[in-house]
């Protein structure tokens, strides 16, 4: 028991290093870092080692992704996203929030299906992540999910070959981690089964995001460039909202299309 409190400890406190080091290299800024790793000692106490090595495995490789092609990647946030650079705290609820829900209901439930939901939340969140970070380096301009005309590189809703197939390796990495993780607890044709879920639900999570973001997500039209935005100010002047709901920002598409991975998780396990 001792032995088991005292490994809980430290597995929260490298998590909580963790988050101090990507906050020190701009990874997260102040309250995103405090937010992470109350997260990860919230997540260790519903579900232990298997949530909280789940969550620095979405982290992890997101902020690895984050980093590579940054000369490309820097101007395009500065003249598309609202918040670009370090995330924030908004963020990093909306990309976990599901997850976090998913994992209270596990804590009370102790039922398979819940990690299922748990970990298809997550694997919608690491699939939109690495499309978004692979697919905005393809030389292919991106096209809209919806008209399918060509959008501004970066812009939600807009996607390319390359996006899509880091959107399934994304998804891929969090059904093999659920696959591994649950090995010794179910049968192997029932971790298959469920790590198949986790895939297609992190993957249709993903889809749904991009239309979402093409759809429902405010879109502007730039006073400084005269080219479409997700900033609703630029250069501390109104833009012109051309597309979308005003209310309906990149967040919370994040927090419904990772919610509906998550539900689609739960019901496909259930079936």
């Amino acid at each position: 028991m001792v032995f088991s409190v005292l490994l809980g400890v430290f597995q929260v406190l490298i998590a909580a290093g963790i988050s101090f080091f990507a906050w020190r290299k701009g990874a997260l800024d102040m309250w995103a870092a405090i937010a992470a790793a109350v997260l990860a000692t919230i997540l260790y106490v519903l579900g232990g080692t298997i949530f909280l090595m789940t969550l620095l495995v979405f982290f992890l490789t997101s902020s690895f992704l984050t980093k590579r092609g940054k000369t490309v990647k820097e101007p395009i946030e500065r003249e598309l996203h609202e918040n670009p650079g370090a995330r924030n705290i908004r963020q990093v609820l909306a990309t976990s929030g599901a997850a976090v829900f998913f994992a209270i209901l596990y804590y009370f439930t102790k039922t398979e299906i819940a990690i299922v939901g748990f970990f298809s939340a997550f694997a919608a969140s690491n699939a939109d992540t690495w499309a978004s970070e692979w697919g905005v380096l393809s030389e292919k301009m991106p096209f809209s999910i919806v008209t399918f005309k060509p959008v501004e590189r970066g812009l939600s809703g807009g996607i390319t070959v390359l996006g899509l197939a880091a959107s399934v390796l994304g998804s891929l990495l969090i059904a093999v981690l659920y696959f591994l993780a649950r090995l010794s607890i179910v049968s192997i044709p029932r971790a298959l089964m469920y790590g198949g879920i986790v895939l297609v639900s992190g993957f249709f999570g993903s889809i749904i995001d991009s239309i979402l973001g093409a759809t429902l997500q405010a879109k502007y039209l730039s006073t400084h460039t005269g080219k479409v935005t997700e900033k609703p100010v630029s250069d501390g002047k109104a833009n012109l909202r051309v597309n979308g709901l005003a209310f309906v920002t990149n967040n919370m598409v994040n927090f419904i299309s990772s919610s509906l991975a998550a539900v689609l998780g739960f019901v496909l396990s259930r079936a």
